[in-house]
């Protein structure tokens, strides 16, 4: 996220992480507080923080199938 062609810093937070969003598309991310080495990830939204995309791996690749209607930024 530190691509600023990419993502643009939001002022929401989500457990202390801070949330940006993706220019292209409007996507919510933030890391996963949870997940650390190896299982690192984001979390990932639409543009309305109510719908959980799925999550991704650290160089930005979407895993749709990890989607968990549950979540919600």
């Amino acid at each position: 996220m530190r691509d600023t062609n990419r993502f643009e810093l939001t002022q929401k937070q989500h457990d202390g992480r801070r949330i940006y969003k993706e220019k292209e598309t409007g996507y919510l991310w933030y890391v996963d507080n949870l997940h650390y080495g190896k299982s690192a990830h984001l979390e990932v939204f639409d543009k309305t923080g109510k719908n959980h995309i799925g999550e991704s791996n650290l160089e930005g690749n979407i895993d749709r199938a990890k989607s968990d209607q549950k979540k919600s930024v």
